[in-house]
């Protein structure tokens, strides 16, 4: 009796209409892009980058020669993002340093990129431990 009255309440009706909105939702973005988390190979250039995402190598020769520059100075073992739709980039962020990375992106039939910032925030956190050992020594 108490699971039927549950069953009929608002609260679960609207949550139950909620989680089919955003399942369906889920299920058709799921399918629309993704993003792979990937480490710079050690001897990857930019070109051999370009190359494998079919990106036209016009794009980097069409740069200037001060991101040309940046573009030397990925550093390997550091972790890029990319996000593809099917096998095709749509965007990636590779870090060149600290403060920059460089941004890939795709508009409509070309590419283009840009040196932007790192945007990135701090966040402290304090523990209790004392408090957590002394409630488990009472206990």
């Amino acid at each position: 009796m108490r699971l039927f009255k549950i069953l009929k309440s608002t609260f679960f009706k609207h949550s139950l209409k909620t989680f089919c909105l955003f399942g369906a939702f889920g299920s058709v973005c799921a399918n629309a892009a993704n993003i792979q988390e990937s480490q710079w190979e050690q001897g990857q250039t930019l070109l051999t980058f370009f190359e494998k995402n079919r990106i036209p190598l016009k794009v980097y020769y069409d740069l200037a020669p001060e991101d040309k520059e940046l573009a030397d100075e990925i550093i390997s073992g550091s972790t890029f993002y990319a996000l593809y739709e099917d096998s095709t980039l749509l965007q990636a962020l590779i870090p060149i340093n600290e403060n920059s990375q460089l941004h890939i992106f795709k508009e409509k039939d070309s590419y283009g990129m840009r040196a932007i910032p790192v945007a990135y925030f701090t966040e402290e956190a304090k523990v209790l431990t004392q408090t957590i050992f002394a409630f488990i020594n009472d206990s």
